[in-house]
């Protein structure tokens, strides 16, 4: 039942707003188009916002001392590393902070509202908002107003942030299923939308293998799965102690690695000491080998020296590295020695935290489906054709692709699963086919960009300046009305 789970509940950010009691009633007016990047997060170059903040006094006149807004961008995780820290639960960050005024300002109440207009160009290395079912990450403009007698309003709405790829351009796949010959070529585009159809071609190769039998498609079977993944990186507090941890055992291992290349240093030293004694342990040194011509005291010689240099030549190697994994052992232990947290009393040495927790991941179907026919069989290439459109399902709302810097990633794949079975033809009827009874299962995946629909598809960069070819050098000449010029004395003379 994990593909009809559905993610957290969405809200309409656009006309979402909270406001506190205060001295002023505030709202806002967002006069730039939907928050939209375009392209990915290495090439997009933001989006402009631009709106005007509105203020009503509501009971007389009112001094503000401060009015300050916030973009906020809001972290939300349904498996935190530590279930207790509301920190790890929820991360708000402050990416931009408007100062409207920086001394006290007087309102005074009249029927249009006191407008103060805001703009920014928000980066395109965001991400996009997403309500996950493991992570949830939103955006919002938090204004917070205060009086001269410390009084404080605040107001609230939340900004929707959406990134759309250009899915012009198709892709191929390869995938070859040995041990047999068959292959299946798969055209897929760039990227597929939410919602609507997108087309793919799949052609499957080489089906006939011998003069008499042939590969023929029975069924063929597609998915479409999302997976979100959710790395536990906590909290300022618990991310410290995490990284200690991981510091620690990172030198506990260069240790272990460094006590290793001792002892191969002994067995080497052992080994060079080992040839020699078995050289002067051999013939006498006077009698000449008559089989060579050449007498045993210069071949040992030789066999010494290529010992010496052999075990030399491996001792400096050992050392080098050995002094370089010290180097390590030394920095990891001073700095996992000044992030350890503390032992508790009645303890010996200093407490170790906990390991933190493995990735959470979840999966669920946002599209399926199979064929049972609809393919055409080429006989004269030996291949199985199928062009055909599928769509991810509407009422499960697929989420865009995401990667964030807390550790939240989500991507989308494409499985495929095709059932072949072998026939063999009779050649004095060749219309009839008899099953030999061999059958193979092809199972490909491939991944998949679910992204929005880019619209114009301009950024905000690549726009044409606006052109005033259809207004008149000057205004119109109104009847009944005259114009006088007199030149300026100065100009006289």
């Amino acid at each position: 039942m994990d593909h009809f789970r559905l993610p957290f509940l969405r809200r309409h950010s656009g006309e979402q707003r909270a406001q506190s009691t205060g001295p002023v009633k505030m709202d806002m007016v967002i006069e730039s188009p939907p928050v939209m990047f375009l392209g990915t997060p290495s090439e997009s170059t933001g989006a402009l916002m631009s709106g005007r903040l509105q203020l009503w006094p509501k009971e007389g006149a009112v001094v503000m001392t401060s009015i300050v807004m916030f973009l906020e961008c809001t972290t939300k995780t349904g498996c935190p590393s530590n279930t207790k820290c509301k920190e790890c639960k929820t991360d708000v960050r402050d990416l931009y902070e408007w100062n409207f005024f920086y001394k006290p300002h007087s309102f005074e109440p009249s029927e249009h509202p006191c407008e103060l207009p805001f703009s920014h160009l928000i980066p395109g290395h965001l991400p996009s908002t997403t309500l996950g079912s493991l992570c949830s990450i939103e955006y919002s403009l938090h204004v917070r107003a205060r009086s001269d007698n410390n009084v404080e309003s605040e107001f609230r709405r939340e900004l929707e942030i959406s990134r759309a790829l250009r899915a012009n351009g198709e892709r191929t796949y390869i995938r070859v299923f040995p041990p047999s010959d068959l292959q299946m070529h798969v055209t897929l585009p760039l990227a597929v939308y939410q919602f609507g159809e997108f087309e793919m071609k799949i052609i499957i190769k080489n089906v006939k293998e011998k003069k008499d039998t042939r590969w023929e498609l029975r069924k063929l079977h597609w998915r479409v799965e999302e997976h979100e993944v959710m790395s536990h990186i906590g909290c300022e507090k618990h991310r410290v102690a995490h990284e200690s941890e991981s510091r620690a055992e990172v030198g506990e291992a260069a240790h272990s690695s460094s006590e290793a290349v001792h002892r191969l240093m002994e067995a080497a030293d052992s080994s060079g000491e080992t040839a020699q004694t078995t050289t002067h342990s051999t013939a006498p040194s006077t009698a000449p080998d008559t089989a060579q011509g050449i007498p045993q005291s210069s071949r040992e010689a030789v066999e010494r020296s290529r010992v010496a240099a052999h075990s030399s030549s491996l001792r400096a190697a050992l050392t080098s590295y050995t002094e370089q994994m010290s180097a390590v052992v030394a920095s990891v232990k001073h700095s996992a020695s000044g992030l350890s947290t503390p032992a508790k009393p009645g303890q010996s040495g200093t407490a170790t935290p906990k390991r933190p927790k493995s990735p959470t991941t979840h999966h669920r179907l946002v599209g399926w489906g199979e064929w049972k026919e609809g393919w055409k069989n080429n006989h004269e290439d030996e291949q199985i054709e199928l062009e055909t459109r599928i769509s991810l399902n509407p009422s499960l709302h697929a989420l865009c692709d995401v990667r964030s810097d807390d550790g939240f990633k989500l991507w989308h794949v494409l499985t495929l699963e095709g059932f072949v079975a072998e026939e063999r033809r009779s050649k004095t009827k060749p219309n009839k086919s008899t099953p030999t009874g061999l059958a193979r299962s092809m199972t490909a995946r491939f991944d998949l960009i679910v992204t929005k629909r880019a619209g114009m598809g301009i950024a905000w960069n690549d726009e044409a300046p606006p052109t005033y070819d259809n207004v008149p050098e000057s205004p119109p000449v109104y009847e009944g009305t005259s114009t006088s010029y007199r030149e300026p004395e100065d100009a006289r003379d």
